[in-house]
């Protein structure tokens, strides 16, 4: 989804790209993703989510001239997205944080995490791209609330519909 709404906010951005990581994404959409405050959410009304709260990316040119994305300073990875790449790539090996198996990171907590970032951003691309209208007739979340206000208007300024509580 990332990659997608990369590739809509600057239409030179490719997709299909082998090089495209997180941090080159991220850094296309981060911007537009932080133009409505969406986080924190709520899972069943009862435990917060954050992921993408603490990251963010800045461009900049290299020794050599290449354009490159880095962290800002006091920015971190968001942990779940780190476990997700442990566990898909290296789930065998010790972790040196615990010394177990980064297969230890597959747990639900990373899950909800992981969830509530793609909801976040489908639900704020939703928001950038509907209508009021079109709103209405979508299936409304049964797993994520969101205490923040949000609203989809019509072009036209009518049927202006509050998206309180959102749920997934």
């Amino acid at each position: 989804m990332g990659k997608e709404i990369a590739h809509q906010i600057d239409s030179d951005f490719k997709i299909t790209d082998g090089n495209v990581d997180i941090q080159k994404w991220w850094y296309k959409i981060q911007d537009w993703y932080r133009e409505d405050t969406l986080e924190p959410i709520k899972l069943m009304d009862e435990i917060e989510f954050s992921p993408w709260a603490e990251y963010q990316i800045e461009e900049f040119v290299d020794k050599r001239g290449a354009t490159r994305h880095r962290l800002v300073s006091n920015s971190k990875t968001p942990y779940w997205w780190t476990s997700c790449n442990k566990v898909k790539h290296s789930r065998t090996l010790d972790d040196p944080e615990t010394q177990e198996k980064y297969f230890h990171r597959a747990n639900l907590g990373n899950v909800c995490e992981a969830f509530s970032a793609l909801y976040l951003l489908e639900k704020r691309y939703m928001m950038s791209v509907g209508r009021a209208v079109e709103y209405e007739r979508c299936q409304k979340s049964k797993l994520f609330e969101n205490e923040k206000p949000s609203f989809y208007v019509d072009e036209d300024g009518s049927n202006a519909v509050s998206a309180i509580p959102i749920l997934l």
